[in-house]
């Protein structure tokens, strides 16, 4: 709860699941109450704004740094909101991106080297919330029925 008793649901689910809930704020109400997690059910006459979707899958974009430009945080990484790692790998990657800048400023004749390193940089943080992905949705065993827990375990990877 917020202040003034104020109540932000997130539910994470997968897209066709989220598309039919956020049609419907009856159903979404319900399916949020049903989980058992909250302290009172909800209602959709609760609600102050209509429920919103948006994709939170892992995303890396096709290049992260070329001549003129880098990008950086989600521009370059995005991160499933579960493993909470978006403000971090924003502030982590605009201190690796700051510094490839500089190397490039300061040997112009060397700037595909510094950009190259800061992409394999962003790959091997990819990698290792691969890993944790995958320990994370491995580990969780209270909804071994529910198709979103098992599509993010395959998703991850063997």
């Amino acid at each position: 709860r917020l202040p003034q008793g104020v109540r932000v649901i997130a539910l994470h689910g997968l897209p066709r699941t989220i598309a039919a809930l956020v049609k419907s704020p009856q159903l979404f109400a319900e399916r949020c109450s049903a989980a058992g997690l909250l302290s009172q059910p909800i209602s959709a006459d609760d609600w102050l704004l209509p429920p919103r979707a948006s994709d939170a899958s892992v995303s890396l974009g096709e290049q992260v740094a070329g001549a003129g430009w880098i990008a950086v945080g989600d521009a370059a990484l995005s991160f499933d909101p579960l493993s909470s790692q978006g403000v971090l790998f924003a502030l982590y990657s605009g201190i690796r991106a700051a510094e490839a800048i500089v190397s490039c400023l300061e040997r112009p004749d060397c700037s595909g080297r510094w950009l190259d390193e800061y992409a394999a940089r962003v790959r091997s943080v990819l990698l290792a919330n691969q890993r944790s992905r995958k320990l994370l949705y491995g580990s969780e065993l209270r909804y071994p029925g529910e198709d979103y827990w098992r599509q993010q375990r395959e998703s991850c990877g063997p």
